[in-house]
């Protein structure tokens, strides 16, 4: 299986217990028990940008307690960083068509 990299969304309905998406998300996560997954800065640093916010949340984190949580979950064994090497328009080139939303 692929190396799965996590966007936001999946980063933290994974990590936010109360998240609408939390057992689905963790249900996911399992079926890839062998697999190993991935975030990036930009998906590290939204993480904590999210859990940090009081309007995400009433249970919002302060940012060290965001900082936290996440470098707890980022030493599991089957996680990778990748690193930021290409500018999104490279990045993304070839499938602005399947492209949605905001």
């Amino acid at each position: 299986m692929k190396t799965a990299l996590l966007d936001i969304n999946i980063l933290t309905a994974l990590l936010w217990p109360a998240h609408e998406h939390h057992e689905v998300a963790h249900a996911w996560f399992a079926d890839r028990a062998k697999a190993s997954w991935a975030t990036c800065s930009l998906t590290q640093l939204g993480f904590v940008r999210l859990v940090s916010n009081p309007a995400f949340s009433r249970d919002a984190l302060s940012s060290v307690e965001a900082l936290a949580l996440l470098a707890e979950n980022l030493g599991h064994p089957g996680h990778e960083f990748w690193t930021d090497g290409l500018q999104v328009p490279a990045a993304m080139k070839g499938m602005e068509a399947g492209l949605q939303g905001y």
